[in-house]
């Protein structure tokens, strides 16, 4: 049986498989002009860079976010206004994209954000014939 199914499958062939996209004819021009980068250099400028490591991480950079908020620099303004750049990777990017989104009036709704169980709806128990049904319709909720 084992040699059948071995040969059987090595009978078998692919297609050729035609690439779908082709070579761009001409070259692409920018439909918006493009504007010179502005200088956001200060006479303080902050650079942040936020780590990974899940919802720990986006807790430590809110509070990161936080502390410069509560700092003040020169004239008496928030530090929070001198940052000029934001690097992030995995959890600690579910902060920075919300603060570049809302900028620093996320400092107020954040931790709303941070603290709703994202899992929540990710978890389902195989026992329930519910989610068996969506599972094999197409998947569970």
């Amino acid at each position: 049986m084992v040699l059948v199914l071995a040969g059987v499958g090595a009978c078998g062939s692919l297609s050729h498989n035609v690439p779908r996209n082709l070579p761009q004819a001409t070259a692409a021009s920018a439909t918006v002009p493009l504007r010179e980068p502005a200088d956001v250099a200060g006479p303080t400028t902050i650079a942040m860079a936020f780590s990974g490591g899940g919802t720990r991480a986006a807790a430590f950079a809110f509070g990161a976010l936080q502390g410069l908020d509560a700092m003040r620099g020169r004239g008496g303004a928030s530090l929070l206004d001198d940052v000029a750049f934001i690097s992030s990777v995995s959890g600690g990017s579910l902060t920075a994209a919300y603060y570049g989104l809302h900028g620093k009036d996320s400092l107020a709704t954040f931790r709303a954000v941070l603290l709703k169980d994202g899992e929540a709806r990710l978890r389902f128990s195989l026992l329930n014939p519910f989610n068996i049904a969506r599972l094999f319709g197409g998947g569970a909720q």
